[in-house]
Parts: C-alpha cells; structure tokens; sequence
C-alpha cells in the first residue's frame, strides 16, 4: 500500500474539519471506524502497550491499575484515492 503524502496534512486538515466537523461525532466517528475496520475496538493500552502520564505512572507504581482506553488504526485497511 502506498501512504499518503502528509506533506500538506495541516491545509487538507482544515478543510476535513470544515466539512465534517457538523456532520459527524466522535462516537459516530468511532463507530464508523470500527465497522469500516480502520480502527480496532477500543482496549486497554495500560496491560496491552503504550504510554503512560506521569500521573498515571505515579498511580502504577503505587499499586493502582489505571486503564486507559484506545484505538488502534488499521491504516492497511483505509482506502486512499488512487487517482490523486
């Protein structure tokens, strides 16, 4: 798969904020995301991998087990226009 190019992301970004941000919620967003499986369901990045804040590492090494939700991007499954 070809990436696409991020070269211009913060114009293009504009314009997907303008366009879309009435029209769609996160959670739709969310939702869209997982059905179209460009993004996994949502687990938790404290036992499976990732970073922590220093709030939540603090909260680690004193016993506690701060869970902290996420997506994954399965960007092999987003279709890119292969016109442009």
């Amino acid at each position: 798969m070809t990436m696409p190019d991020w070269s211009n992301w913060d114009s293009q970004k504009l314009v997907i904020e303008a366009e879309y941000k009435n029209r769609m919620d996160f959670f739709e967003w969310r939702d869209l995301g997982i059905v179209n499986k460009w993004i996994s369901e949502p687990f938790c990045d404290t036992h499976d991998t990732g970073y922590m804040t220093k709030e939540e590492e603090q909260e680690w090494e004193n016993g506690n087990d701060p869970c902290m939700m996420v997506f994954r991007i399965w960007e092999e499954n987003i279709e890119v226009d292969k016109n442009e």
